[in-house]
């Protein structure tokens, strides 16, 4: 574990968030790093949150949710996939 992913999850609180700048990070923990804890949602990531920090739909924010637990489906574009990485570090 990275001394930011720690530092981040320590201050946080979100023992799931992914805020490493590597290209092989959990979609789902850089999710809920940029949208947040949720616990009003089956995933426990704030999707709305997610969706309005990304501009993208929150429809689109729940197929990459999907994909991330099932292995298969919608993930995010490379240009989608760039910016969630740089959102979940910033």
């Amino acid at each position: 574990m990275r001394v930011r992913d720690e530092l981040f999850r320590k201050l946080t609180g979100l023992t799931e968030a992914d805020v490493s700048s590597g290209g092989g990070g959990s979609l789902r923990g850089r999710l809920l790093s940029v949208g947040g804890a949720s616990t009003t949602t089956k995933s426990g990531i704030n999707l709305t949150r997610a969706a309005e920090v990304l501009k993208v739909s929150r429809r689109t924010v729940e197929r990459w949710v999907r994909a991330a637990d099932t292995g298969s489906g919608q993930r995010p574009s490379a240009k989608h996939a760039k910016l969630l990485a740089t959102k979940a570090r910033q």
